[in-house]
This record gives structure tokens, C-alpha cells and sequence, in this order.
């Protein structure tokens, strides 16, 4: 395989989205793009305003890394219709150099120069409230996005309700840092045979490259079960080749959906790379209901 081919696929698993014929915007309702000042940057981030203006549901879409919002709205290409239906704002925030600070060390412009991503979602989130009447937040992302899902869960339990990590574990340098202030609804949608982010947990490689280690999803889900302090859940069949455990929490809720032989992948969305790089995508269900579904109970 060339040299230019490899890299390309490279940046496609890290963008998750970004190549392809996934741009394409859905949805009855109005997209606009906006930017806010967090520090000395300037952010950028794309607002989808449901059909019928009415939302006081809000989720943060955050997407992959090497990404852009443009490939997270084609990604999860469903949900703006779920948006319509069910009156939720949707933000689709933009990382700088394409990344998110999630918590990982030196693999990324945003860790290396200490981008304070969490400081842009509080700020993203005071800004659209002080433009309407907002009373949940939520966030889901994908990836380096469903990372930084984790990280704010951790650092930002203040304002966000729950977090959805889709092909995505909990970070090991996030987890000894990771002390919510309150408690948080969180989820995981993880591919069993993801050949990027290791279900069994280990070392992140794109191209042979490593992107840090992360947990694996048990050790994830034992680390929120504990500070949540649910009672063990039980697997439940919920498609042909996935599974669903929900954990009983006195307070939060901890819930996995898990995709046997499933990759690195957004199931229910379109394929972004060829199967042999990302692993298999499903189309037994969609992510962006479950994540409507289950984190935000519609």
C-alpha cells in the first residue's frame, strides 16, 4: 500500500468521519455557526436549533480526533431528526488542531499546549443559556470525542448531566485524576473486536502509532460503578450481536451497549474508512437513538 494511501487512512480514523460523503446537514430545522472567546482563543462551534425552536434539552456532539463538526453532524446523521422530535439543541464544538484535551499526555496540539477544552464547554454551555431557557445538559462524542465525554463527566459534573463515550474507554491518565463533584449518567457504546481503542484495554494505535492507553470497558464501567456506587447490572440481549447492562445507581446511571465482532465505529451511522481499518460497523441499531433513548430518557 503507498505512503500517501496509509496516511490518509490515518487521518480518516483519526477525523472518524471527517472523509467521505458524510457532510451532508439533515434535519428540519436551523444550523449556524458561531464562535465565543475562552481565554485568549477564539472557538468555534455549529448550532442546530430543532424544528419549532422550543429546546430545553441540550447535547454537545464532540467529534473524533483529526475531526471537525461538519463530520460529526454527517457521522451521527440521524440525530438532528431526533432533535426535531424531541426539542433538544444540539452543539457541535470544534477542537483545536482537530483534538480534544481529554486527559491523555503528549499526543496532541490541544494536550501539548494545555487546551482547556473543559473551560470552553462550560463557556459554550453559559452562552446558550443565556439565550434560552436550558435545564439539561448532556454530551456524547466519538473517539478522542467520546474521551473528552469522560473527561468532563470527571471535571464538569456541575453542569453536564451525563455522557455518552462511543468507541471510547476511560482514559488511565484521566481515571487518576477523575473526581466528579456530582453524580452524572454515563455510557458506553464499545465495539468488542475495536482494532484502535482496545475493548480489553492497552495501548491506543493508529498506523502502529501509539495514542496513549486507555482502561479496558470493565475496568471503565468498575470505575464508575464504584463512584456512582451502583449495584452490579446483568447482560441483556438486545440485538442479534450486542448486548445492553444496566447498572442500578442511587444516584447517576451507568449503562454499556455492547457490539460483538463491533470496531471502531458509530453503529447505526455510515462506515467512514473500509472495514479492514476500523473493524465492522453495525446496523442493527443506531446510536444516536440509544444515546437519545437512554442518557437523556426520551
Amino acid at each position: 500500500m503507498r505512503i500517501s494511501t496509509l496516511l490518509l487512512i490515518g487521518f480518516c480514523v483519526l477525523a472518524a468521519g471527517e472523509c467521505g460523503a458524510l457532510r451532508r446537514k439533515t434535519g428540519k430545522g436551523q444550523y449556524s455557526d458561531h464562535k465565543i472567546t475562552v481565554g485568549e482563543r477564539e472557538r468555534a462551534y455549529t448550532r442546530y436549533l430543532p424544528a419549532g425552536g422550543t429546546s430545553r434539552s441540550v447535547l454537545i456532539l464532540l467529534h473524533g480526533g483529526g475531526g471537525k463538526a461538519s463530520g460529526m453532524i454527517g457521522l451521527a446523521r440521524d440525530m438532528p431528526g431526533l432533535a426535531d422530535r424531541h426539542g433538544i439543541l444540539l452543539l457541535y464544538p470544534e477542537g483545536i488542531g482537530g483534538h480534544w484535551n481529554d486527559g491523555r499526555g503528549d499526543i496532541s496540539e490541544a494536550a501539548r499546549t494545555g487546551v482547556d477544552d473543559v473551560g470552553f464547554m462550560r463557556a459554550l454551555v453559559a452562552e446558550e443559556a443565556s439565550k434560552r431557557d436550558i435545564r439539561r445538559v448532556f454530551a456524547a462524542g466519538m473517539s478522542n470525542g467520546g474521551m473528552m465525554a469522560q473527561r468532563i463527566a470527571c471535571d464538569l459534573s456541575d453542569v453536564i448531566a451525563g455522557v455518552a463515550s462511543v468507541a471510547a474507554n476511560l482514559p488511565v491518565e484521566l481515571e487518576k485524576n477523575c473526581r466528579p463533584a456530582q453524580p452524572v449518567r454515563v455510557m458506553f457504546i464499545a465495539g468488542m473486536a475495536d482494532p484502535i481503542v482496545p475493548y480489553g484495554g492497552g495501548p491506543i494505535k493508529v498506523l502502529r502509532n501509539e495514542r496513549g492507553v486507555v482502561l479496558s470497558i470493565e475496568e471503565s464501567l468498575g470505575f464508575w460503578r464504584e463512584r456512582l456506587q451502583c449495584r452490579a447490572g446483568s447482560d441483556e440481549v438486545m440485538t442479534a450481536n450486542s448486548v445492553r447492562r444496566k447498572y442500578s445507581c442511587p444516584a447517576g446511571a451507568l449503562t454499556l451497549i455492547a457490539v460483538k465482532n463491533g470496531g471502531h465505529a458509530w453503529p447505526g451511522g455510515s462506515p467512514y474508512m473500509p472495514e479492514f481499518v476500523i473493524g465492522k460497523t453495525s446496523n442493527e441499531f443506531s446510536t444516536s437513538e440509544k444515546i437519545v433513548e437512554v442518557l437523556l430518557q426520551f
